[in-house]
C-alpha cells in the first residue's frame, strides 16, 4: 500500500567565510579544531548571537545545533576538498562558500532518570578501565573516504 505525505522542510542558507585566521588557528587530523568547523561556527555565531551551536563536520556533511533544533546539509566540494588537504596536511587558500541546512529534529532535554542512567554507565566503564573515545588515525579515515 502507497502512502503520500506532504511535509514542510525549512532550510537556512548561510555564508562561510574561511579565513586565514581559521587556516592557522585549526588543528591538522582534529575533528574538534578543524578550519572548517571554526569557520561555520563563527558563521553560526553571527545568526544566532544569543546561543551557543554544537558544530560537527566531515567530508560529506556539515550537523549543527541552533535555534533548538538540529540541523543537516551536505558540505560543498570547496569545503570538502579543502578538509581534505588540510587533514593531509597540504597547504589550503581562504575561500568562501554557501551552506543550505535542512532542518531536522527538536532538540529536547534528557530527563533526569535518563542523565542517571548516563552517568552511572560512565562509571561503570571507568571502573572497569574501559578508556573514553578519542580521536584516532582509523576515525580520520572514515571522516574522509570515499572523498577525492
Amino acid at each position: 500500500m502507497l502512502k503520500r505525505r506532504r511535509k514542510t522542510i525549512e532550510q537556512i542558507e548561510f555564508e562561510v567565510d574561511t579565513r586565514q585566521e581559521h587556516i592557522d588557528e585549526g588543528k591538522c587530523r582534529l575533528a574538534h579544531r578543524c578550519m572548517e568547523k571554526l569557520a561555520i561556527a563563527q558563521a553560526l555565531a553571527k545568526l544566532f548571537p544569543d546561543q551557543t551551536t554544537h558544530v560537527r563536520i566531515n567530508a560529506g556533511h556539515i550537523w549543527f545545533n541552533a535555534d533548538g533544533w538540529r540541523w543537516i546539509a551536505n558540505t560543498p566540494r570547496l569545503a570538502s576538498r579543502a578538509l581534505i588537504d588540510f587533514d593531509h596536511k597540504r597547504p589550503v587558500k581562504p575561500h568562501r562558500y554557501k551552506v543550505t541546512a535542512q532542518r531536522t529534529t527538536k532538540i529536547l532535554p534528557n530527563p533526569r532518570k535518563r542523565q542517571d542512567q548516563i552517568n552511572t554507565a560512565r562509571h561503570r566503564r571507568i571502573a572497569a578501565g574501559v578508556p573514553d573515545k578519542n580521536y584516532t588515525a582509523q576515525s580520520l579515515r572514515k571522516r574522509i573516504i570515499g572523498f577525492r
